[in-house]
């Protein structure tokens, strides 16, 4: 699986679009990156905000995820969007693109890759990317504060993650927003933005350590309302623990 770069000149900014055979087979141009654009053809189903407005809409029977990188933290407060340039493969979008060929590749649960867009103005770019919605799914986090998960859907949560770990895949932001889980009760994870494959070493334990604090952060907040016990970290350790 390659991605293709299509490169347009305009307005003395370079733009570049990172197609797969999926944006190929529906049609995807860089029209699709545009929010008035999705607006005017009536494109869009539905606007999720969160650090941005993320966008879905269909194309083709396909449903489509549309979203602009930002930044987080206190250099956000000096440029939310804008990344300096070094090379279209050090970008985000082409990293994040490639990283999900991979895993599509080793059979994990996650988004489908579609295309990218990297406009590149002078020392700096900007991004985005579009994947293929994963229907019929609500947040882990959602999900916890009206019922218990079951103790084999903790399993599969922790199987998800061992199989990510087993090809040295580091997300960086494991948390209970970034699992989903569809009315099949299948477990999904989204969102690689700076997730990258490293050697093998202590960040496995620090990516499981980041997961437990993000469900006991909002335990604290919400207090017995959120479903989670001991026994269903237990649960989610068994899962880790089985061979791939």
């Amino acid at each position: 699986m390659t991605l293709q770069l299509h490169k347009r000149n305009c307005n003395e900014q370079n733009e570049v679009i990172i197609t797969t055979a999926t944006s190929t087979a529906i049609h995807l141009n860089h029209h699709h990156f545009a929010k008035d654009f999705l607006q005017q053809n009536q494109l869009i189903q539905q606007i999720r905000t969160g650090r941005g407005e993320v966008f879905f809409f269909n194309l083709e029977n396909t449903q489509c995820v549309l979203r602009h990188y930002r930044r987080g933290g206190l250099v956000a407060k000096l440029s939310d969007d804008k990344f300096l340039w070094k090379n279209i493969e050090s970008t985000r979008v082409y990293k994040e693109l490639k990283l999900l060929q991979t895993m599509q590749k080793n059979a994990l649960p996650v988004p489908m890759p579609i295309a990218g867009r990297v406009i590149q103005r002078g020392i700096f770019y900007t991004a985005d990317i579009i994947t293929q919605a994963i229907p019929n799914t609500q947040e882990l986090h959602a999900y916890l504060q009206n019922q218990k998960l079951h103790e084999s859907l903790w399993e599969d949560i922790g199987y998800m993650v061992k199989r990510m770990h087993n090809l040295n895949i580091c997300h960086d932001d494991l948390n209970v927003k970034n699992v989903l889980i569809n009315d099949t009760d299948q477990v999904f994870l989204i969102d690689f933005d700076k997730c990258y494959v490293r050697k093998d070493g202590d960040w496995k334990k620090q990516n499981i350590s980041r997961f437990r604090r993000s469900i006991d952060k909002h335990h604290d907040r919400l207090g017995s309302s959120y479903q989670f016990a001991k026994s269903d970290w237990d649960s989610f350790l068994l899962g880790y623990s089985q061979k791939v």
